[in-house]
């Protein structure tokens, strides 16, 4: 087994039964994974206190993940007053197409 901070810890949120248990199966299957918690759609509060690495969710619910996990925005402001940056983080959705066990196992090691 790996070390617990080298694992990848993934919640499963409010996705339906077949598919849910579908995800979980090719999860189980990567050694370097673990399912932390499965919860119903709407509980978005708990999985955010749980900060997993990823969340795979049914519906808009990652949207509203990444608006309240990932939405930041800082301001550089250069040393001498006259210019700054804006740096923000926003969510990022980018289609995956047709999904298979291999692609899904890809995609969540790369969302690290």
């Amino acid at each position: 087994m790996e070390p617990e901070s080298t694992r990848i810890h993934i919640v499963l949120l409010g996705m339906p039964t077949m598919l849910r248990e579908i995800v979980r199966t090719v999860i189980e299957e990567a050694p370097e994974m673990d399912v932390i918690a499965v919860l119903p759609s709407g509980d978005l509060r708990q999985a955010l206190d749980l900060d997993p690495d990823v969340l795979i969710s049914g519906g808009d619910e990652a949207d509203a993940f990444l608006k309240e996990r990932c939405a930041a925005r800082a301001i550089a402001i250069s040393d001498d007053g006259r210019t700054a940056t804006l740096c923000e983080m926003r969510p990022h959705r980018e289609s995956l197409a047709e999904l298979s066990a291999e692609r899904l196992a890809e995609v969540i090691r790369g969302a690290r």
